[in-house]
């Protein structure tokens, strides 16, 4: 079972803030906005089973307006900006396509891959990796061996039967 809450609205007090704006270094405000400008909070007092708290409203009626409006704005000169801007880039593209083709690498020609010697080229990609010429040595190759018949991969192979050995074991279990 869930156990409610009750509480009750038990005072009402205006109070005064500053708000505080961070602006970019070189903007400038907008019409009817101030840095220092002061807006009117409403605090309720709220007395909740067991104790009172208090909890803050914000609400500005008069501010919230002229935000919206500054905002509406502010996206529609941003969507005319960004319009300009695809108009501009559609016109200039081929100017751009043939600024990008003038600043690219040349191509690469047959005689370009001639010059590069393919023998070194394993010996770099070594070199690379880590390997060091001095350091090489020869490795002997391990010999792969036949599994005795009759026996699965997870089986362990058992050591070689030796008589002697299986005779003096016996006389030790007795």
């Amino acid at each position: 079972m869930c156990a409610g809450v009750s509480f009750k609205l038990t005072k009402t007090v205006e109070k005064k803030k500053e708000r505080k704006k961070e602006k970019p270094v070189n903007a400038t405000p907008f019409e009817g906005e101030d840095s220092e400008e002061e807006e009117t909070c409403i605090v309720e007092q709220v007395e909740e089973y067991g104790g009172s708290d208090v909890s803050k409203v914000d609400r500005t009626s008069a501010h919230l307006e002229n935000t919206v409006r500054v905002e509406t704005d502010m996206a529609c000169s941003l969507s005319q900006v960004l319009r300009r801007r695809k108009r501009q880039a559609s016109e200039n593209s081929d100017e751009l396509f043939r600024q990008e083709l003038e600043s690219a690498a040349p191509e690469t020609s047959k005689e370009d891959y001639e010059r590069v010697p393919v023998e070194s080229f394993g010996k770099y990609m070594l070199n690379k990796m880590g390997w060091q010429e001095e350091e090489y040595r020869q490795v002997e190759q391990l010999q792969n061996k036949a599994r005795p018949p009759r026996l699965g991969l997870g089986a362990k192979v058992p050591p070689p039967h030796n008589p002697s050995n299986s005779h003096n074991r016996s006389r030790q279990v007795r």
